[in-house]
């Protein structure tokens, strides 16, 4: 009996836990990812400022979690601000990526059975050229000549430089080629020379000569006349400028060229020659004067005659 009373009056003198002791805390388990703090514009650096952490209780895994993983990198997608960041805004896979700094990508057309363009692959280096076919209007003379040296190949059909083939989608591509010998081909161009090219295309047959990579050898451009420019730039009003202004590609680009500076000049030919020597003839000839006729009357009849 005495030990019965003992337990009783050690519980009743032991303390009381409070409600908060008696049951432990639970931490719940966040997960960080970003978001667009501000509204994020395509094309545009992405800064520090722009962005925020937020966590969720559901980890992701297509989702930015480090803002050291975005800041300073261009996406190619606008972002709108409260949107989470993903890798699809700066689509690594992008043809667009594999353009360096100066250069522009140009689609061009091509026959399979001329240039061989199904044993082009992209990163290849080739020479394009062209055949220019007499037109008696821009082109005096049927000639072949290169259009451009050393031009790296981006795209061959669905297939893209540094990135790793779809084979579905590549044996779709071929179905859909079908019998047809025309490719598309997309190549790294210097923005200076795209006119030169989309001319090229667009007036002769344009082939392509692959190269090997270790080839450097270029031509000596300098020694060649310059393409003459479409649109002449506004006179300098700055006189006390003694240098003449540098043109940078971009102007290059934008001041076009005509057809003359990537054939060589329009050479008429005979037949051109002979109808415009025609023409001059026509136009600067006077009109041949009759001669003056006096009548005579002969048995009773009269009659004109040109006066001798």
């Amino acid at each position: 009996m005495m030990g019965v009373l003992l337990v009783l009056v050690a519980l009743l003198s032991s303390p009381k836990k409070s409600p908060q002791e008696s049951t432990p805390a639970v931490v719940e388990t966040t997960f960080p990812f970003l978001v667009a703090k501000n509204a994020i514009v395509f094309g545009e650096p992405i800064s520090a400022d722009m962005v925020a952490i937020e966590r969720s209780s559901t980890k992701r895994e297509d989702v930015f979690t480090d803002p050291n993983d975005v800041i300073g990198r261009i996406p190619v997608l606008s972002v709108q601000s409260g949107k989470t960041l993903t890798p699809d805004i700066f689509e690594s896979n992008a043809v667009s990526d594999q353009i360096r700094t100066g250069y522009r990508a140009v689609a061009i057309r091509i026959d399979d059975n001329l240039a061989g363009t199904g044993k082009l692959k992209p990163g290849d280096l080739v020479d394009v050229f062209s055949v220019f076919r007499r037109d008696d209007r821009d082109i005096g003379s049927t000639q072949s000549r290169q259009v451009l040296p050393r031009v790296r190949i981006i795209t061959v059909g669905p297939k893209v430089v540094g990135q790793v083939v779809d084979k579905a989608k590549e044996k779709e591509a071929e179905a859909a080629q079908g019998n047809n010998p025309q490719r598309s081909v997309t190549v790294e161009v210097l923005v200076a020379d795209v006119n030169s090219l989309l001319l090229a295309q667009q007036q002769g047959t344009l082939m392509l000569a692959l190269r090997n990579p270790e080839d450097n050898a270029m031509p000596a451009r300098e020694e060649f006349p310059e393409p003459t420019s479409v649109l002449k730039k506004k006179d300098n009003k700055d006189k006390t400028r003694k240098e003449p202004a540098t043109t940078s590609p971009e102007d290059k680009a934008y001041g076009g060229i005509g057809i003359a500076s990537v054939v060589g000049g329009p050479v008429p030919t005979a037949a051109l020659a002979a109808n415009t020597a025609k023409a001059e003839g026509n136009k600067n000839s006077k009109p041949k004067e009759e001669a003056p006729k006096t009548e005579m009357i002969r048995k009773g009849k009269a009659t004109s005659e040109a006066a001798q």
